[in-house]
């Protein structure tokens, strides 16, 4: 369901530049559980809502992909993200209402709610009096939906089928951000951190940090086979 979603989800680079927000002013949260595919809860016990997108709904054709994603590639247990806020801050069910950032490893800033609206698990949306990133949000989704990636593919749920999550689709080659631990295949720096089982590449090589761990035994190859 997930692996071809991991080829690599555009090398984030290209998805979701770079937002340099102020991070002084945005506080940090450390992820402890994804509820479903736009709400997750922190270890100090604060529920997210994420701003500017929604996904299916548990139960409905979707939502576990949706879910799937957030909580095995962009939000793992343990992420240390920082919570950026607009107007309306808290909605009427207690949930804040923030964009998770990421940092990845060039420094860079990525915004998570945009990120899953361009690879096609989330759809933009305008939710609680919050415009902060919509305009990016709606371009997030024209691309996802022109490219027919995952959701928006023919049989997926943003089309009106069926395929509520058994075959996402494959996105093309990544142009960026390609990890020079890994020079002769391109596999962006995390985030997210990536093992074998989530990658189709065998037997490369691998110099340097090699910040995945793809190379266990340390001979200088990656995920033999």
């Amino acid at each position: 369901m997930i692996r071809a979603l991991m080829v690599l989800v555009c090398a984030f680079a290209v998805c979701a530049a770079s937002i340099a927000p102020a991070r002084a002013t945005q506080p940090s949260c450390t992820v402890d559980r994804v509820i479903d595919g736009d709400t997750f809860v922190c270890t100090s016990g604060t529920h997210v809502r994420m701003l500017q997108m929604n996904t299916q709904e548990i139960g409905d054709c979707g939502g576990e992909w949706a879910k799937a994603a957030l909580a095995n590639i962009f939000l793992r247990p343990g992420t240390t993200v920082r919570l950026d806020y607009d107007q309306v801050a808290v909605d009427r069910y207690g949930r804040d209402l923030a964009a998770p950032i990421v940092t990845g490893s060039d420094g860079a800033d990525y915004n998570i709610s945009i990120v899953m609206v361009y690879v096609g698990l989330a759809k933009a949306a305008y939710y609680g009096d919050n415009s902060k990133y919509l305009e990016w949000a709606n371009a997030s989704q024209a691309w996802a939906q022109a490219a027919q990636w995952n959701m928006w593919a023919p049989g997926g749920p943003y089309n009106g089928g069926t395929n509520c999550g058994g075959g996402a689709t494959p996105l093309p080659p990544p142009t960026g951000n390609c990890d020079p631990s890994y020079p002769d295949v391109c596999i962006p720096s995390p985030p997210p951190d990536l093992d074998c089982s989530q990658i189709s590449e065998r037997n490369f090589r691998v110099i340097g940090a090699d910040p995945h761990k793809f190379d266990g035994n340390h001979d200088g190859v990656g995920c033999e086979s």
